[in-house]
């Protein structure tokens, strides 16, 4: 709405807390040398992928494509023989995602 070209009304979106539909906590251990847990937990079942991505955001490896429980979960990645360095763990719900660093030391 404007009165005299100076807006009379502001909208203001709430941000969405993504710890209330779920949480990744930092996988274990990090740094690593070959495979590290990732551990998650979701509010209610939904729909997940958990991805791991390289620094120049290639994709990876795909962990988890599928629809999980409310609850906790774990998720070992072996990272085989892929090089020292920093990689992405993306979990997303379609409405969400959170990401968390990781360090593999070869």
């Amino acid at each position: 709405m404007y009165e005299m070209g100076m807006p009379t009304s502001v909208e203001v979106e709430k941000a969405v807390d993504t710890s209330e539909l779920f949480q990744l906590f930092q996988n274990y251990p990090n740094a690593f040398n070959s495979a590290t847990t990732i551990g998650f937990v979701l509010v209610r079942s939904v729909y997940v992928t958990l991805r791991i991505h390289d620094l120049l955001g290639r994709e990876i490896a795909t962990l988890v494509d599928a629809e999980l429980p409310g609850g906790h979960h774990h998720v070992v990645w072996d990272a085989g023989i892929l090089p020292s360095g920093v990689y992405y763990c993306r979990l997303s719900t379609g409405e969400m995602t959170q990401t968390r660093t990781m360090m593999l030391v070869r």
